[in-house]
């Protein structure tokens, strides 16, 4: 860089000036050599890494879901969705890894992130399972249903019975489920409050009416 060189008058002061200066100088040098070296070298395994993966780690039947280099500690993963991985197939994958040129302390894993029901019996369980579900949501969406017309019909019928018996103060309209130690049943009910006692002629008269209403064969009449 021709910058300008003092030269100093005591010659064991020049040399020990030198020594100082290659010193420091060395110092700078080999860790500077160091990293750049292992960042080649770390750039060399993830290209190779890549090039493994997008040639050679195909499978019949799997998917690759997912890959993870990991430079630091020279490890491949791989995570396959599909077909159940034997070992033969891992096998194969470990002889086409070995067949490029990674160091010897560099690692290829396999794993099964999920794999097709291949036992019957075990196909059977899950098609059962989701029958019953099917079943649970079916009788869920049915009971939802249910509450929904009787939130909408609870107010007509109380306008209704108002109109023939006027001491009815309030009509609530709910699926009871009364259980027993064999079966479960699920019953209409109406819950009447009223301001004064109706006759027993005329509760079986409402009874009769909210059958025809609801459109049930039972309803279960509760005066409060």
């Amino acid at each position: 860089l021709k910058f300008p060189i003092k030269h100093l008058l005591n010659e064991k002061a020049e040399l020990k000036s030198k020594r100082v200066v290659w010193a420091i100088s060395l110092l700078t040098f080999l860790p500077s050599l160091y990293f750049g070296y292992a960042f080649i070298q770390d750039n060399r395994f993830n290209d190779l890494a890549n090039s493994f993966i997008d040639k050679e780690t195909k499978l019949k039947d799997d998917y690759l879901l997912n890959k993870n280099i990991d430079v630091a500690n020279r490890k491949i993963t791989l995570t396959y969705g599909g077909a159940k991985i034997t070992d033969e197939d891992i096998s194969l994958l470990q002889d086409r890894f070995a067949g490029y040129n990674f160091k010897n302390n560099s690692t290829l894993e396999i794993q099964q992130g999920f794999s097709y029901l291949e036992d019957k019996g075990n196909m059977e369980h899950s098609v059962n399972i989701l029958s019953e579900k099917d079943a649970m949501i079916v009788n869920l969406q049915h009971q939802v249903d249910t509450l929904g017309k009787y939130n909408i019909m609870g107010g007509v019928i109380f306008k209704e019975l108002k109109i023939n018996y006027p001491a009815i103060g309030s009509v609530s309209l709910v699926n009871i489920v009364s259980y027993n130690d064999s079966t479960k049943v699920s019953l209409p009910s109406c819950i009447i409050s009223a301001k004064e006692v109706i006759p027993e002629e005329d509760l079986k008269k409402i009874n009769a009416w909210l059958k025809i209403r609801l459109a049930v064969d039972t309803v279960n009449l509760i005066i409060k």
